[in-house]
């Protein structure tokens, strides 16, 4: 809910603090400020890379790990020449909006999940009947594969539905000053003396 509130004016906030960090008094700092930044990002990455890999290692055959750890690592360059070339033009609200019904739903999804798996191993009083309830909501069954279904279908519909209207509202506005500019070059003098009123 927050991202959904603070989207409309994350992107403005954000350039103008880079803006104010590029004019700052010290181009030095500002430049190691952005640097240690990135450097800190990195890092956390290619530890969680790291650690992930690490553990796959121990599950699976090296074979599969090099193959899907080289085609992840392709996928990824595809997507940052991507985003470097049309990422300017992602719509930065509405990007958060449809992260944010994303994340709504995964909660979900893990909250049921969760309640499920931990009446299994009878962590709760009345375990079975909870889990003899939320078992059609496992991932394997049918309510489960709808949630897993809403993650994708959930926030592409929040995204279709807000960009028709978008474009239905910005076509109403352009038909209606179309008719006002209509109306003022039929009449120009009743025009005047209506403003003038």
């Amino acid at each position: 809910m927050h991202m959904m509130r603070a989207a409309r004016t994350l992107k403005s906030r954000i350039q103008a603090r880079l803006d104010l960090a590029a004019n700052a008094s010290s181009t030095r700092a500002a430049w190691l400020g952005v640097f240690l930044f990135i450097v800190l990002m990195v890092t956390r990455e290619g530890m969680e890379t790291g650690l992930l890999l690490g553990t796959l290692l121990f599950q699976m055959k090296a074979v599969h790990i090099l193959m899907g750890a080289l085609s992840g690592l392709f996928a990824a360059a595809f997507l940052a020449f991507l985003w470097s070339r049309y990422g300017q033009r992602v719509d930065l609200r509405r990007f958060l909006q449809v992260t944010a019904i994303f994340l709504l739903v995964f909660v979900v999804q893990l909250l049921v999940y969760g309640v499920h798996e931990l009446a299994e191993g009878n962590i709760f009083p009345n375990s079975t009947v909870i889990h003899d309830a939320t078992e059609a909501y496992g991932p394997d069954e049918i309510y489960g594969k709808w949630l897993s279904f809403g993650l994708v279908a959930i926030p592409l519909a929040w995204l279709v539905v807000s960009y028709l209207a978008e474009r239905i509202s910005s076509r109403e506005l352009h038909k209606k000053r179309s008719h006002e500019l209509h109306k003022l070059h039929e009449n120009p003098i009743d025009s005047k003396l209506d403003s003038a009123i």
